[in-house]
Protein backbone atom coordinates (compact mmCIF):
# COMPACT_ATOMS: atom_id res chain seq x y z
CA UNK A 1 0.00 0.00 0.00
CA UNK A 2 2.77 2.36 0.69
CA UNK A 3 4.54 1.75 -2.26
CA UNK A 4 1.79 2.53 -4.53
CA UNK A 5 0.90 5.97 -2.63
CA UNK A 6 4.87 6.23 -3.27
CA UNK A 7 4.60 5.85 -6.73
CA UNK A 8 1.01 7.69 -7.15
CA UNK A 9 3.03 10.87 -5.08
CA UNK A 10 6.25 10.11 -7.60
CA UNK A 11 3.71 10.72 -10.65
CA UNK A 12 1.95 13.75 -9.86
CA UNK A 13 5.49 15.94 -8.96
CA UNK A 14 6.30 14.52 -12.38
CA UNK A 15 3.37 15.71 -14.29
CA UNK A 16 3.13 19.11 -11.91
CA UNK A 17 6.91 19.90 -11.45
CA UNK A 18 9.38 18.21 -13.66
CA UNK A 19 11.92 20.55 -12.19
CA UNK A 20 12.14 19.40 -8.66
CA UNK A 21 14.92 17.50 -7.45
CA UNK A 22 14.03 14.19 -5.83
CA UNK A 23 16.31 11.32 -5.06
CA UNK A 24 15.56 7.69 -4.45
CA UNK A 25 17.85 5.36 -2.83
CA UNK A 26 17.56 1.97 -0.98
CA UNK A 27 17.99 1.54 2.89
CA UNK A 28 19.99 -1.41 3.96
CA UNK A 29 17.64 -4.27 4.50
CA UNK A 30 20.10 -5.85 6.60
CA UNK A 31 19.96 -2.72 8.83
CA UNK A 32 16.24 -2.66 8.42
CA UNK A 33 15.76 -6.10 9.71
CA UNK A 34 17.80 -5.57 12.50
CA UNK A 35 15.93 -2.67 13.70
CA UNK A 36 17.99 0.33 13.61
CA UNK A 37 16.44 3.52 13.06
CA UNK A 38 15.51 4.53 9.69
CA UNK A 39 17.41 7.50 9.92
CA UNK A 40 20.74 5.66 10.93
CA UNK A 41 20.10 2.89 8.81
CA UNK A 42 22.49 3.01 5.72
CA UNK A 43 21.72 3.86 2.05
CA UNK A 44 23.02 2.96 -1.09
CA UNK A 45 23.74 6.05 -3.63
CA UNK A 46 22.02 5.16 -6.86
CA UNK A 47 25.53 5.63 -8.65
CA UNK A 48 26.74 3.15 -6.78
CA UNK A 49 23.75 0.25 -7.82
CA UNK A 50 24.67 1.17 -11.13
CA UNK A 51 28.13 0.61 -11.12
CA UNK A 52 27.51 -2.53 -9.67
CA UNK A 53 24.99 -3.15 -12.69
CA UNK A 54 28.36 -2.36 -15.24
CA UNK A 55 30.28 -4.88 -13.51
CA UNK A 56 27.94 -7.56 -13.36
CA UNK A 57 27.66 -8.00 -9.90
CA UNK A 58 24.39 -9.62 -8.21
CA UNK A 59 25.64 -7.46 -5.17
CA UNK A 60 26.75 -3.95 -3.57
CA UNK A 61 28.96 -2.89 -0.79
CA UNK A 62 28.48 -0.57 1.73
CA UNK A 63 32.35 0.34 1.41
CA UNK A 64 33.19 2.59 -1.89
CA UNK A 65 36.26 0.50 -1.49
CA UNK A 66 34.14 -2.85 -1.98
CA UNK A 67 35.81 -4.27 0.91
CA UNK A 68 33.25 -3.65 3.13
CA UNK A 69 29.73 -5.53 3.94
CA UNK A 70 27.96 -6.08 1.16
CA UNK A 71 24.01 -6.91 0.52
CA UNK A 72 22.16 -8.46 -2.69
CA UNK A 73 20.49 -6.73 -5.22
CA UNK A 74 17.55 -8.65 -4.87
CA UNK A 75 17.34 -7.78 -1.32
CA UNK A 76 17.25 -4.61 -2.08
CA UNK A 77 15.22 -3.83 -5.11
CA UNK A 78 13.13 -6.82 -4.89
CA UNK A 79 12.01 -7.26 -1.41
CA UNK A 80 14.13 -11.22 -1.29
CA UNK A 81 11.14 -12.09 -3.93
CA UNK A 82 12.79 -14.31 -6.86
CA UNK A 83 9.42 -13.41 -9.26
CA UNK A 84 9.78 -9.91 -8.52
CA UNK A 85 13.43 -9.68 -9.15
CA UNK A 86 13.50 -11.94 -12.63
CA UNK A 87 11.16 -8.72 -13.85
CA UNK A 88 13.72 -5.95 -13.33
CA UNK A 89 15.88 -5.22 -15.76
CA UNK A 90 19.38 -3.08 -14.92
CA UNK A 91 18.97 0.46 -16.13
CA UNK A 92 22.59 0.48 -17.72
CA UNK A 93 20.82 -2.16 -20.15
CA UNK A 94 17.86 0.26 -21.04
CA UNK A 95 18.26 2.48 -24.48
CA UNK A 96 19.27 5.75 -24.26
CA UNK A 97 15.96 6.89 -24.40
CA UNK A 98 14.85 5.67 -21.08
CA UNK A 99 17.08 8.83 -19.29
CA UNK A 100 14.95 11.19 -17.83
CA UNK A 101 14.75 14.75 -19.32
CA UNK A 102 16.37 15.61 -16.23
CA UNK A 103 19.59 13.31 -17.04
CA UNK A 104 19.48 14.38 -20.82
CA UNK A 105 19.53 18.42 -19.57
CA UNK A 106 22.72 18.04 -16.97
CA UNK A 107 24.69 15.72 -20.42
CA UNK A 108 23.35 18.70 -22.41
CA UNK A 109 25.12 21.29 -20.31
CA UNK A 110 28.06 19.73 -19.55
CA UNK A 111 28.60 18.58 -23.34
CA UNK A 112 26.60 21.94 -25.31
CA UNK A 113 29.74 24.05 -24.77
CA UNK A 114 32.78 21.54 -25.13
CA UNK A 115 33.35 17.70 -26.49
CA UNK A 116 29.66 17.61 -28.23
CA UNK A 117 31.23 16.67 -31.32
CA UNK A 118 33.67 14.38 -29.98
CA UNK A 119 30.81 12.91 -28.22
CA UNK A 120 29.42 12.49 -31.89
CA UNK A 121 32.36 10.95 -32.94
CA UNK A 122 32.72 8.28 -30.22
CA UNK A 123 29.18 7.30 -30.72
CA UNK A 124 30.09 6.98 -34.63
CA UNK A 125 28.30 9.66 -35.60
CA UNK A 126 29.34 12.14 -38.72
CA UNK A 127 30.83 15.13 -37.06
CA UNK A 128 30.78 18.56 -38.26
CA UNK A 129 34.58 20.02 -39.44
CA UNK A 130 34.26 22.87 -36.56
CA UNK A 131 35.19 19.58 -33.94
CA UNK A 132 36.86 22.12 -31.68
CA UNK A 133 34.62 25.40 -31.52
CA UNK A 134 31.65 25.57 -29.03
CA UNK A 135 28.19 24.95 -30.64
CA UNK A 136 26.39 27.66 -31.64
CA UNK A 137 24.24 29.68 -30.20
CA UNK A 138 20.81 27.50 -31.19
CA UNK A 139 17.17 26.89 -29.70
CA UNK A 140 17.65 23.00 -29.66
CA UNK A 141 20.79 21.33 -27.65
CA UNK A 142 23.38 19.88 -29.83
CA UNK A 143 24.10 16.91 -27.29
CA UNK A 144 20.00 15.85 -27.15
CA UNK A 145 20.48 16.29 -30.88
CA UNK A 146 23.22 13.77 -31.42
CA UNK A 147 21.85 11.47 -28.72
CA UNK A 148 18.37 11.11 -30.27
CA UNK A 149 20.44 10.65 -33.91
CA UNK A 150 22.32 8.12 -32.22
CA UNK A 151 19.31 6.01 -30.46
CA UNK A 152 17.43 6.34 -34.14
CA UNK A 153 20.86 4.68 -35.70
CA UNK A 154 22.03 2.18 -33.39
CA UNK A 155 18.31 0.48 -32.57
CA UNK A 156 18.35 -1.35 -29.51
CA UNK A 157 21.97 -1.23 -29.35
CA UNK A 158 21.59 2.47 -28.18
CA UNK A 159 22.00 1.50 -24.56
CA UNK A 160 22.85 3.43 -21.93
CA UNK A 161 26.00 1.19 -21.06
CA UNK A 162 26.75 1.25 -24.65
CA UNK A 163 26.83 5.73 -23.83
CA UNK A 164 29.04 5.19 -20.84
CA UNK A 165 31.39 3.21 -22.83
CA UNK A 166 31.58 5.61 -26.00
CA UNK A 167 31.90 8.98 -23.48
CA UNK A 168 35.09 7.04 -21.53
CA UNK A 169 37.10 8.26 -24.74
CA UNK A 170 36.44 12.27 -23.68
CA UNK A 171 38.18 11.48 -20.58
CA UNK A 172 35.64 13.69 -18.83
CA UNK A 173 35.19 12.62 -15.24
CA UNK A 174 32.35 15.14 -14.51
CA UNK A 175 30.31 13.19 -17.75
CA UNK A 176 30.12 9.86 -16.54
CA UNK A 177 29.35 10.81 -13.03
CA UNK A 178 26.45 12.78 -14.00
CA UNK A 179 24.94 9.66 -16.41
CA UNK A 180 26.26 7.23 -13.57
CA UNK A 181 24.33 9.33 -11.19
CA UNK A 182 21.14 9.97 -13.45
CA UNK A 183 20.40 6.63 -14.95
CA UNK A 184 17.18 4.82 -14.55
CA UNK A 185 18.12 2.10 -11.75
CA UNK A 186 15.73 -0.57 -13.28
CA UNK A 187 12.54 -0.91 -15.33
CA UNK A 188 9.99 -3.67 -14.43
CA UNK A 189 8.99 -5.62 -17.26
CA UNK A 190 5.98 -7.94 -17.36
CA UNK A 191 7.68 -11.18 -18.19
CA UNK A 192 3.89 -12.60 -19.02
CA UNK A 193 3.15 -9.74 -22.06
CA UNK A 194 6.69 -8.08 -22.07
CA UNK A 195 5.01 -4.80 -21.14
CA UNK A 196 7.21 -1.83 -19.48
CA UNK A 197 4.92 -0.51 -16.26
CA UNK A 198 7.63 0.80 -13.93
CA UNK A 199 10.79 2.82 -14.37
CA UNK A 200 12.41 2.82 -11.18
CA UNK A 201 14.96 5.92 -10.75
CA UNK A 202 17.07 7.35 -8.78
CA UNK A 203 17.93 10.41 -9.39
CA UNK A 204 15.48 13.02 -11.05
CA UNK A 205 14.33 16.68 -12.09
CA UNK A 206 16.41 20.02 -11.30
CA UNK A 207 18.14 20.62 -7.67
CA UNK A 208 17.03 23.75 -5.99
CA UNK A 209 14.30 25.57 -3.73
CA UNK A 210 11.87 22.84 -2.02
CA UNK A 211 14.31 19.65 -2.61
CA UNK A 212 13.10 16.41 -1.90
CA UNK A 213 14.88 13.16 -0.81
CA UNK A 214 13.10 9.78 -0.57
CA UNK A 215 14.84 6.80 0.89
CA UNK A 216 12.76 3.77 -0.47
CA UNK A 217 12.77 0.26 2.10
CA UNK A 218 11.50 -2.43 1.45
CA UNK A 219 7.78 -3.47 2.68
CA UNK A 220 7.56 -5.43 5.90
CA UNK A 221 5.30 -8.30 4.28
CA UNK A 222 8.35 -8.55 1.79
CA UNK A 223 10.71 -9.13 4.55
CA UNK A 224 12.24 -12.84 4.31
Amino acid sequence: MQEDICETIYASLEQCYPALYLERAPLSVSDLRAGVPLSKSHVYEPRTVILAQLAGSDSVSRDSDGGGKSEQLADLFAYGCDEIWSCLRPGVDQRVSALSLYGRYRLAELLDHKDWTAASKALGLETPDTENEPAPVQVYSPTDGILADWAQSAGDAATIRALNAALQSLQRADVIDTLLSLTPLYRYVDNDNNNVDLVVQGHQGRKGQGQGRQRSAPSASGDK
